[in-house]
């Protein structure tokens, strides 16, 4: 079966591999899907959860670290182990070569659908068109599909893979796939540049290659930062990555990205609101897990703010298209949700919270992306730390096999993007506008689009939401 691979392949087996880590001091007898995802490391298994919650401050990748089993499926293995189960996908545009984006195709502006995986190769592979659920027509040569966010728990035959997907080898043995997330994308699928309010990743590539564009939080100003579309514990860039345009966003051209292309093997490490955007380079398949942080019930609070200040806002608005230009499809709950209701999940959430006091020497061993299906695990004991600062000197080069990402100029990336020209593209390029919205506006709401999005940009701007946070904890320790 023929794909449109986008970029070349490189052998699936290299030269260079890595050898398995030592055995822990203390003799712990790993399970076989454990000792399948060794990484290149002599640290025992909970010095190097240590490490990763602690010692790492910039992204780092284990290049060919992971070993399990299904790291060498193929299209017919996956076919077998996914039989007749649907999956969901969102199709957005391919883009011509030259084009860049003046901001990012939210999920909004896409169009969804159904298939089964053998589907999808036929329909990747341009042997099928697909009519969407909204009556469209999708076609691999012009649109990618993407099945994101897809929780492993929920796969019908999940078995085989119970017995494979374990992340031990990296310090968590108690995360698996009930913890894990799976991703499966045609060539160019991806998702818009983001930071996750809660927790830090691993990323783990199962199948083809993914380019990974990376950006410290301390850049947040210079990506045009976001609130809206709204969803809680996701912060969203406006530029349209992973082309973003520099007419619509001139400020780019001072940040410096961390960019990495992951391989079958490769294991990325994405720490604490790190600014990330991600692009399929051909067809992908990678299983992640969001590691929870003692920091995360400080963050619950501020995103309970940030939900109270978006709710507020918005109510008394009766247009559903200005609704939906505000808000993430899965969060139209909070625009539509009473003031009392709004005020309760406030309330729990305040003083529901341990204010880090007693959350300090804990660590926590779960946490889901989507807050419409969230399931947080329990805290665990089993390894003790010291809050989630990170070290002064970041350790990810101490560990064999582990390297830091590349971290390049603005205009090298441009080049990595557009080939040799990149310096020159952005000043002749066409920019397209990823949403489809018309301007939404109501004779019977009081504000516009843009008015609605400059208020909620404003009531939920760090700094805002950061004085709110202050006095509350102020006022709770008096």
């Amino acid at each position: 079966m023929e794909f449109d691979q986008g970029e070349t392949e490189c052998p699936s087996k290299r030269d260079n591999k890595l050898s398995d880590v030592s055995e822990p001091a203390s003799k712990k007898q790993y399970t076989s899907a454990e000792l399948e995802c060794k990484p290149p490391s002599v640290f025992m298994s909970s010095q190097l959860r240590h490490t990763i919650l602690q010692g790492i401050c910039e992204p780092s990748v284990f290049r060919a670290g992971c070993k399990w089993k299904c790291i060498d499926w193929t299209h017919d293995d996956w076919s077998m182990q996914f039989s007749d189960e649907v999956l969901p996908l969102r199709f957005g545009p391919r883009l011509d070569e030259g084009t860049s984006l003046d901001q990012p195709v939210w999920e909004s502006s896409c169009t969804k659908g159904e298939m089964t995986y053998s589907k999808l190769l036929k329909w990747a592979s341009g042997q099928q068109s697909y009519s969407t659920t909204f009556g469209s027509e999708a076609e691999s040569s012009k649109h990618w599909a993407y099945v994101d966010y897809f929780y492993m728990k929920n796969l019908a035959n999940s078995s085989q893979l119970r017995e494979i997907i374990n992340w031990g080898a990296y310090g968590f043995p108690e995360r698996g796939i009930d913890d894990s997330t799976l991703w499966i994308g045609t060539l160019g699928a991806n998702t818009p540049c983001h930071i996750d309010t809660y927790g830090c990743n691993l990323v783990a590539q199962i199948m083809g290659r993914k380019r990974w564009v990376l950006f410290p939080k301390s850049q947040s100003s210079l990506l045009s930062s976001t609130r809206t579309p709204y969803e809680e514990s996701s912060i969203y860039s406006q530029a349209g990555f992973p082309r973003p345009s520099l007419l619509s966003h001139p400020k780019l051209c001072h940040t410096t990205p961390y960019v990495v292309t992951l391989e079958p093997g490769d294991v990325l490490f994405v720490p604490k609101h790190w600014w990330h955007s991600v692009e399929n380079l051909n067809f992908s398949i990678s299983i992640n897990t969001w590691l929870e942080l003692p920091s995360d019930e400080e963050e619950r609070v501020r995103e309970a703010i940030v939900m109270y200040q978006v709710n507020s806002l918005c109510q008394g608005i009766h247009s559903l298209d200005l609704i939906h230009s505000v808000f993430n499809p899965n969060m139209t709950d909070i625009a539509v949700m009473g003031p009392t209701q709004a005020l309760k999940i406030l309330s729990e959430r305040v003083f529901g919270c341990n204010h880090s006091k007693e959350f300090n020497n804990k660590e926590g061993n779960g946490i889901a992306k989507k807050p419409n299906v969230k399931t947080e695990s329990d805290i665990t004991m089993a390894y003790p730390l010291v809050g989630d600062k990170v070290a002064p000197m970041n350790q990810a080069g101490s560990i064999p096999g582990m390297e830091i990402v590349q971290c390049l100029s603005f205009s090298h990336y441009m080049q990595m993007v557009y080939g040799d020209k990149g310096e020159m593209v952005h000043k002749n390029m066409s920019c397209l506008s990823a949403s489809q919205n018309k301007e939404a506006e109501s004779e019977s709401d009081s504000v516009n689009c843009e008015q609605l999005k400059l208020l909620i940009n404003v009531f939920t701007d760090p700094q805002v939401v950061d004085v709110i946070k202050t006095v509350l904890d102020e006022k709770l320790n008096h």
